[in-house]
């Protein structure tokens, strides 16, 4: 009998993806899909599509494959429609919230496995110091195949302050290149605490919002402190006309 193999229902969930400029690749990220108004986005930084230094044409989009779980099918995803203008949408308030999404229809050879945005309102009382994941692609290394790796970092900010005056939240973690993009998550097994102060005999996860390595205001890659975009901010690109 074979051997049964176990997957975290969440390592399906971030797509691997390389950036690329004139037919090269110039770097890659950490990507998720989610579904708002019937329609599929691609959600990641808005520095991966926009950034002057490092012109972006296209992403390469590592889907799953149709037929079984554990290979791989490729969508070249261009960031530009027929006249040219950009097929991404950013934040309401403009590029200071790095975060974009990207209107993604799947090939017949591959699929996704859409972030159940519900997880935002898990109630997990949660404060600095406390443990979170970070799911993504460090440096475009996976874990097997194309699988991505889980890297713990702590909550270095309350989760109800807005860090730096924006919708985010800062968390002590040696990120790499490569995971801006990735999913942040709380997960806790066995029990945790409410915000109402009750005990919970169960396992949770809660999504916290969307990780970013772009430097704001400081270099704060230098002193391992990296930004998280918060699960509202998600809400509030999502929220817009399409």
């Amino acid at each position: 009998m074979a051997k049964q193999i176990i997957i975290d229902p969440l390592s399906t969930v971030p797509l691997l993806l390389v950036c690329e400029h004139e037919g090269k690749q110039v770097g890659t990220a950490t990507g998720f899909t989610v579904m708002r108004g019937g329609r599929r986005y691609l959600i990641t930084n808005r520095h991966v599509v926009d950034d002057h230094k490092r012109p972006v044409d296209a992403l390469h989009v590592h889907l799953h494959a149709i037929e079984r779980l554990g290979t791989w099918r490729t969508l070249r995803l261009p960031l530009a429609d027929h006249a040219q203008q950009p097929i991404w949408r950013g934040h309401p308030a403009g590029h200071e919230i790095d975060l974009v999404r990207v209107p993604l229809e799947l090939p017949g050879t591959g699929t996704a496995f859409d972030l159940d945005l519900s997880l935002a309102g898990t109630d997990v009382l949660l404060g600095p110091s406390d443990p979170v994941s970070i799911i993504g692609f460090p440096e475009s290394m996976a874990s097997d195949g194309l699988f991505p790796i889980w890297k713990t970092g702590h909550l270095a900010s309350d989760l109800d302050l807005d860090a730096m005056g924006l919708p985010a939240f800062l968390i002590d973690a040696r990120t790499k290149s490569g995971m801006s993009g990735s999913p942040v998550v709380a997960r806790r097994t066995g029990s945790y605490q409410s915000s109402k102060g009750f005990n919970v005999a169960a396992g949770a996860t809660r999504f916290l919002g969307v990780y970013s390595g772009r430097r704001i205001e400081r270099d704060l890659d230098r002193m391992d402190i990296g930004i998280v975009w918060k699960a509202s901010a998600l809400e509030e690109l999502l929220g817009q006309d399409a």
